[in-house]
């Protein structure tokens, strides 16, 4: 009998504890306080994650673009120099590597030609010897020169700030998007832009060509995409506060 109430106890005071937990939760859901608090932490947390900026407006999205384009503009010559000088790097470090294999390889059957050499006491004994040493000879020199041969030229390359530098002046884009669109017009300011893209890459290709193998060199694809993209919406905003509509 004692048994029987102990596990009635039990059993009430399971169901009591349940009811008092799901009220709370309810008057937690309901209650609007709580929502502006979990909304005001949450405002915060993405505050953080976004350096403080989240909650600040862009403003004028003609000075945000301007602002973008000077910040990329100014940015590019500091990471071509970076990438400039890890690739390099890298290739200096891949042409020691590659020389010294074929040095060893070459080395190795000299070696081998020598140490037989020496096991005949210094003696030619048979043709056969010699044509043994004539195939460690050539097998070295077929496995070791092309290690050897058909390198790139050492350090430094060939593109590099002076190259940016230089095809910017030559397109007219070092004064923004702005003054090169009341000087020519935005529909040739689009034109010198998109001429500006092409040769540019072309003068950095020693760079560019490199993005998949060099951090540096993407970062410098990565900045300057943005900053073709960011030139191309600023002239559009230009043609739109100009009444010229962009026909494609």
């Amino acid at each position: 009998m004692n048994t029987s109430y102990g596990l009635i106890l039990f059993i009430a005071a399971c169901t009591i504890n349940q009811t008092w937990a799901q009220s709370v939760t309810d008057n937690l859901i309901d209650d609007p306080t709580v929502h502006e608090h979990i909304l005001e932490e949450d405002e915060e947390i993405y505050s953080d994650r976004d350096g403080g900026h989240a909650s600040k407006d862009v403003g004028d999205p003609k000075e945000y673009l301007d602002a973008k384009i000077f910040d990329l503009f100014s940015r590019l010559p500091g990471l071509i120099s970076s990438a400039k000088l890890e690739i390099e790097e890298k290739l200096r470090f891949t042409l020691f590597k590659k020389n010294t294999q074929g040095w060893s390889i070459v080395a190795a059957g000299i070696n081998d030609i020598f140490g037989d050499y020496v096991g005949n006491d210094y003696k030619i004994t048979s043709t056969n010897q010699i044509y043994t040493y004539g195939f460690l000879f050539f097998y070295g020199l077929g496995f070791g020169f092309p290690a050897l041969v058909g390198n790139p030229s050492l350090p430094p390359i060939d593109c590099s700030v002076d190259n940016y530098q230089n095809t910017l002046e030559r397109y007219g884009l070092t004064y923004g998007p702005t003054t090169l669109a009341s000087q020519v017009g935005v529909k040739s300011a689009r034109s010198l832009v998109k001429e500006f893209d092409t040769f540019v890459r072309l003068e950095l290709a020693c760079i560019l060509d490199e993005e998949n193998n060099c951090e540096s060199a993407a970062e410098v694809k990565w900045t300057l995409d943005n900053l073709i993209a960011s030139y191309d919406a600023r002239l559009d905003l230009e043609a739109t506060s100009s009444g010229y509509i962009r026909r494609k």
